[in-house]
């Protein structure tokens, strides 16, 4: 998921996680570092406004509320984006405001990134599910057995993944929903949120997300997954809670990459 510079804040609605999943799949993601002093002739502020399902809020208002620079104001782009110059205490408050929208102040303290909840009511894609992945047909390198899966989904909050041997804890994925659009995110901060070990020692990764709206009653939710299908067979396990396919002398690793693998889920 569900995005992804020191001071462009991206949206997503994600938590951090510690030795593995779960997290909270209603927050958005982790702040980025914590920024500098400003220097005295003043520090640029940039971040982005995006709705709950993670798409770019385009000319939605972003204003300062107090400090020294009260009053300021600014549009985003077309990417969700804004940005303001000059000397920011760090301790100021901002609002983000779009039509359709319901308008949301925060203080800065490592940045400002505004996620903002649709006035029209949410979907609601609780239920349970099939999950079929399938890689994209250039994937070559992939071994067969591993182009196609397919899982048992419970929704409640987020996905909880079944119906196969999961390295880790690592069998859920986020549910990001926007009035009738729908993200589901398999990036766990930069890191398959979905794994499968099929033996000992191979395992098969999940990062990226899938996007799509969706119609009511819910049948089949089918979308381009946007990421990448990670695989691995070592000589012995990773024997550890973080994934890490690193492949050694004798190991086998096979990244695909690509905008066109499948996902679909079909309600049971």
């Amino acid at each position: 998921m569900r995005l992804s510079t020191a001071v462009m804040l991206a949206a997503v609605v994600w938590s951090s996680v510690g030795c593995g999943p779960s997290r909270n799949p209603a927050a958005p993601s982790p702040a980025p570092p914590l920024l500098p002093q400003a220097p005295p002739n003043g520090l640029p502020i940039r971040g982005v406004v995006q709705d709950r399902a993670s798409r770019p809020l385009t000319g939605a208002l972003v204003e300062v509320l107090d400090g020294p620079q009260s009053g300021r104001s600014t549009l985003t782009n077309a990417a969700g984006e804004y940005s303001f110059s000059g000397l920011f205490l760090r301790t100021e408050t901002f609002r983000a405001s779009h039509e359709g929208y319901v308008p949301e102040s925060r203080t800065y303290q490592s940045g400002i990134s505004f996620y903002l909840t649709s006035l029209a009511p949410s979907v609601d894609i609780s239920g349970d599910y099939t999950l079929m992945m399938v890689a994209d047909p250039s994937c070559t390198n992939l071994p067969e057995p591993m182009r196609s899966r397919t899982y048992t989904v419970k929704i409640d909050g987020y996905g909880m993944v079944s119906g196969a041997t999961f390295f880790g804890g690592y069998s859920e994925f986020g549910t990001y929903i926007a009035g009738d659009f729908v993200r589901l995110e398999f990036d766990l901060d930069g890191s398959p949120w979905l794994i499968e070990q099929p033996g000992p020692t191979t395992y098969l990764g999940f990062r990226g997300a899938a996007s799509a709206p969706v119609a009511v009653p819910i049948t089949t939710i089918a979308a381009p997954f946007e990421g990448v299908f990670d695989y691995c067979a070592l000589k012995s396990p990773m024997g550890t809670s973080s994934f890490n396919c690193n492949a050694g002398p004798g190991d086998v690793h096979v990244a695909c990459s690509s905008t066109h693998h499948q996902l679909s889920l079909t309600r049971r």
